[in-house]
């Protein structure tokens, strides 16, 4: 059985969708069409204790369901993650995305669309992923900018978000410039 969808979010997602296009995203049939399930999918992504990863593709993933996966909490740090959308081009709108904060689908919308655009569908995953994570904040900032004004809480937090983005790839190059000379670790 289909849900029936929120008209307003449905809204919400086709202004976004409007917005995407007219700043040149790919046009994409996510999230056009109303899902059964609650989410898309449900994974657990694990590592060893206490062990993070250098990229987030390091870790290993299994598939579960609503109540989680089935990995060893006591061998491992699972990370549980009920999934809204995935980039496939035809993501459906899932109840959970369409019940989640406005802030929540001005983010997802983007990320999952900008992921479809065929040049960025060639670059390495990580490199797509973290491209798709920072243009999400930064088009979903500028719709709530267009849509509820500067000084929405909407807007700012979004701006926000972006900002710290944009800190972190600072601080993640910095690092490795800093890394790759043997340097110990001083800003320049």
């Amino acid at each position: 059985m289909v849900w029936p969808p929120d008209p307003a979010r449905v809204e919400l997602v086709r202004s976004v969708k409007d917005f995407e296009r007219g700043v040149g995203f790919e046009e994409t049939d996510n999230f056009s069409r109303p899902s059964s399930r609650w989410h898309v999918d449900y994974r657990c992504y694990y590592t060893g204790k206490l062990k993070l990863p250098a990229d987030y593709y390091e870790f290993k993933l299994r598939r579960g369901g609503p109540s989680g996966c089935s990995v060893d909490k006591g061998k491992y740090d699972v990370f549980f993650y009920p999934v809204e959308a995935v980039s496939s081009g035809h993501t459906p709108l899932t109840p959970s995305l369409s019940k989640a904060t406005v802030e929540r689908t001005l983010i997802v919308v983007p990320h999952e669309d900008f992921h479809n655009n065929p040049r960025i569908e060639e670059w390495p995953t990580a490199i797509g992923e973290a491209a798709s994570t920072l243009i999400r904040f930064i088009a979903a900032a500028e719709f709530a900018r267009a849509e509820y004004g500067e000084s929405s809480p909407e807007y700012t937090n979004l701006r926000g978000e972006a900002e710290i983005v944009l800190r972190k790839t600072e601080m993640v190059k910095y690092l490795r410039r800093a890394a790759g000379r043997g340097l110990p670790l001083e800003k320049d």
